[in-house]
């Protein structure tokens, strides 16, 4: 394993992002922060189509961003960081590196990583993509922020069971040596399912896209079921949303994929239903019959679960704190 520096929670760390990367920087830093880490985050909040995820410091915000990244003591660059940037490059050489890559290996930058930084992977389908020695760190998620929690029993009480699918494009790529499959949500497919289902009395479907992070979180805590994707074998930030919030979520998690979360949740299994594409609209028929009740007890189960074995303080124990300790000075950019 890569060298250990010792107290990193007495040291100054700072995120960097070229991208939103759904909000997952900016999270990650806040939760560092609520977790005694000296912790900012400077990375756009917005895509071009205008989802919204939020923003500590814009890299636009040259004062402050270039005050943070003199006084800070490691950059955790995700996604390799604008490494390109000249701003960037030039502020890393006396400071201690670590990589997160959140994307396949064809949406990030590998400069940092080839230059000798200890490197992270997401526990999701990340893995199986990145040879090499890594780090394999869980998705943060913010269990104990209001928007991250199930909605009161009484708004989802009801004869209806609410089925929420929030994918993040239309992409239809079904090639798995393409860098745009690991994007695929399946998305033609499935809202073609989805309105089949939409016919019928006891159901109601929310297709959520083109919206701010708070309003999808808002719209997923009113759903008795989350889909994520059912297409690629990954599970995603949706899935653990979904649970977050004591929705029964439906992925396609194969195997390796499960390997990643376990390995992230100390060896428990995450509480997916899993469906494939073909055989998606017979497990949501079976889970549409089961009725609100059941499916709402079946939810916060998933949520005890996230709880217990998803926790934030766990997972930086487990993760994020080795990754830390192992950030290293580079040779040059």
């Amino acid at each position: 394993m890569y060298p250990a520096v010792t107290d990193t929670r007495a040291q100054h760390i700072v995120h960097v992002s070229a991208t939103p990367i759904a909000g997952a920087p900016l999270i990650t830093s806040r939760l560092l922060a609520e977790h005694g880490y000296r912790s900012r985050c400077i990375a756009p909040g917005r895509y071009p189509d205008g989802r919204d995820f939020g923003c500590d410091v814009h890299p636009r915000q040259t004062e402050l961003r270039d005050e943070l990244l003199s006084q800070a003591d490691i950059i955790v660059a995700h996604n390799g960081g604008p490494a390109s940037q000249k701003w960037f490059r030039e502020i890393l050489r006396p400071r201690q590196v670590c990589v997160i890559y959140h994307s396949q290996p064809g949406r990030v930058d590998r400069t940092l990583e080839r230059l000798g930084a200890p490197v992270a992977v997401l526990g999701q389908y990340q893995p199986r993509l990145y040879d090499g020695q890594y780090f394999i760190v869980g998705n943060l998620i913010p269990l104990d922020e209001a928007d991250y929690q199930p909605a009161q029993l009484r708004t989802r009480q009801q004869t209806q069971v609410r089925i929420a699918y929030a994918p993040s494009n239309a992409s239809a790529c079904f090639d798995r040596q393409a860098s745009a499959f690991w994007d695929n949500k399946g998305y033609q497919a499935t809202a073609g399912i989805l309105a089949r289902l939409d016919q019928r009395d006891d159901v109601e479907v929310e297709i959520i896209t083109g919206c701010s992070l708070e309003e999808c979180l808002r719209r997923k805590r009113q759903a008795h079921i989350v889909i994520d994707e059912c297409v690629t074998g990954s599970y995603h930030r949706n899935s653990l949303e979904g649970l977050a919030v004591g929705a029964v979520v439906v992925n396609a998690a194969d195997r390796l994929s499960l390997d990643a979360a376990r390995h992230c949740a100390g060896g428990a299994e995450p509480p997916f239903v899993v469906s494939r594409l073909d055989g998606l609209l017979r497990k949501l028929t079976e889970l549409i019959e089961l009725g609100t009740g059941e499916l709402i007890r079946r939810g916060l189960l998933g949520r005890r679960w996230m709880e217990k074995c998803w926790s934030p303080s766990e997972l930086i124990r487990r993760g994020y704190e080795p990754l830390l300790d192992s950030a290293r000075r580079i040779s040059a950019v």
